[in-house]
């Protein structure tokens, strides 16, 4: 039972349980915070980044330099992420972009500006790009409705089936699979920013 203790961090069992409408696998909300921001997001940028640097649409210090020069607004500023290193797409660093939930949502929501001019919109892998903005932009939306979940459900599995094509060598992740039950737990509890970690962490 210890064992269990320290893999899972459950050390009893939960009050919420003896409540008579409470479902366990229904009711605790995956948190589109280390979901997004802090898995996919990072997880994928980084692979797409990596392949416009290798195949010399721009190199990595033409990106941080780009970057640097945005002007972000008033409430991204303290949030503007750092320049990416180059141990993150080669070395022991090598996995993800190494930022905060707020700094991978600053830079994803900047990053095609800082691209225009080195890729054309009609490559693939930036139409792959697009497609995990659209994605987060509406995960984080204050309103939702049934439309937009078919979108999103929709856009999600396309979106898995480009990555596949464009990195076959790449497994997915169990947080890019948790993406799938995301327009469910939407229908079930409405718009997910309504129970994200992103306020509560960062006033924490």
């Amino acid at each position: 039972m210890k064992d269990m203790q320290t893999t899972y961090g459950i050390t009893e069992r939960s009050l919420l349980t003896k409540l008579p409408e409470f479902d366990i696998t229904k009711q605790l909300p995956q948190d589109i915070m280390h979901i997004l921001l802090k898995g996919v997001v990072q997880f994928e940028v980084r692979y797409i980044l990596q392949h416009f640097i290798e195949n010399r649409y721009l190199t990595l210090k033409q990106l941080n330099s780009t970057f640097s020069q945005m002007s972000l607004g008033y409430l991204e500023e303290r949030n503007q992420p750092p320049p990416l290193r180059e141990s993150v797409f080669n070395g022991n660093e090598k996995y993800k972009l190494k930022l905060t939930a707020e700094q991978a949502s600053s830079f994803l929501r900047y990053l095609p500006f800082c691209l225009k001019g080195y890729v054309s919109s009609e490559d693939q892998f930036y139409k792959l790009l697009l497609q995990i903005i659209s994605i987060v932009q509406m995960c984080f939306s204050p309103v939702t409705s049934r439309k937009t979940i078919d979108e999103l459900q929709s856009f999600i599995e396309t979106h898995f089936l480009l990555f596949k094509e464009l990195f076959p060598q790449i497994n997915i992740t169990p947080k890019m699979h948790y993406m799938l039950h995301i327009p469910t737990q939407m229908t079930a509890l409405g718009p997910l920013i309504r129970h994200c970690c992103v306020r509560f962490e960062a006033r924490h």
